[in-house]
């Protein structure tokens, strides 16, 4: 039998280790942006972010960005992948229209249920 702590769900994202099991993606048709957005519980090491995926068709995992929630925003990790300044708009206008929902789901004062109901599509 294997021991728990034998279990790794992690995933290496540049310098930093996301935890597959606090994460939440949202496609397009639900945010508005041209991008998959992975919303996520507070992980170890990390100030308040969101993640960014970018699906190549010829990779088995996407390519991710993470960019922080509170301003000014930045990009914290970014590998294989632009950004235009029409996606930068759409997301920090994204995460302002949100900051609370993500920042309350960040710390774990609510579920993914409960900041489904409070996201808002641009």
């Amino acid at each position: 039998m294997r021991d728990e702590d034998d279990f790794d769900d992690t995933i290496g994202v540049g310098p930093f280790r996301i935890n597959l099991w606090l994460l939440s993606s949202f496609r397009s048709k639900f945010t508005g942006v041209d991008t998959v957005i992975e919303v996520s519980m507070r992980q170890k090491g990390l100030q308040p972010v969101v993640i960014l995926c970018f699906k190549e068709k010829t990779k088995e995992m996407p390519n991710r960005v993470i960019m922080t929630i509170d301003k000014p925003h930045r990009i914290l990790w970014q590998e294989g992948v632009e950004i235009s300044d029409a996606l930068w708009s759409q997301l920090t206008k994204w995460i302002e229209l949100n900051r609370r929902a993500l920042m309350r789901h960040w710390a774990g004062l609510t579920d993914t249920m409960e900041l489904i109901k409070e996201l808002k599509k641009i």
